[in-house]
């Protein structure tokens, strides 16, 4: 009969700690989660978390539209934005116009999950929606006004582009993506 060694929490944690260190693509098991706490809620940086960021309210508004546009001009999993997969809560930059000075970053706070949204959402993210009246202005990012902020994509689960056949096939879900609006870092 094999003879089986019991190891003490201490002994295995120390060999996850070897394994960790050792290898540059440790298991996501074995990282820090410490950076996907991040809720849904929105936050106003300046106002309940982070420093106010200035932003200018007419380039936010135009940067909505442009999300809204690049998602409307487009036809299957083009008009979603999909998260690059990885085991860690990264933020990413949305693509923009060149000379933008806000940065729209999305932060994926599920990394098990296949993440894509609508770059329509993440516009209504941002302004409300198209024709959005104040008080979903206000419930928006641009509510933040000048300050900034960040909240979970405001998924309209009744676009039929989430139940399309491109949709299903890529086996996204349409969860775990904040969007968070912050000033381009001066050089």
């Amino acid at each position: 009969m094999a003879a089986f060694k019991i190891m003490s929490f201490a002994t295995l944690l120390a060999a996850a700690i070897s394994v960790v260190g050792a290898s540059p693509a440790a298991p996501a098991l074995l990282q820090s989660r410490q950076s996907c706490v991040e809720g849904k809620n929105k936050i106003c940086y300046g106002v309940s978390g982070g420093m106010s960021q200035q932003l200018d309210i007419e380039e936010l508004e135009y940067l909505a539209s442009y999300l809204r546009f690049v998602g409307q001009s487009n036809s299957g999993m083009s008009s979603f934005y999909q998260m690059p997969t990885g085991s860690s809560c990264q933020e990413w930059a949305i693509p923009l116009p060149e000379g933008a000075t806000i940065l729209i970053l999305a932060k994926h706070v599920s990394p098990f999950v296949k993440s894509a949204v609508l770059y329509e959402d993440i516009a209504s993210t941002i302004d409300g929606g198209e024709s959005a009246t104040d008080t979903q202005r206000s419930a928006a990012l641009l509510g933040c006004a000048v300050n900034g902020g960040q909240m979970g994509v405001a998924v309209n689960t009744n676009n039929a582009a989430y139940t399309s056949t491109d949709f299903k096939a890529s086996k996204a879900k349409a969860d775990g993506i904040i969007i968070k609006l912050v000033k381009v870092p001066k050089p």
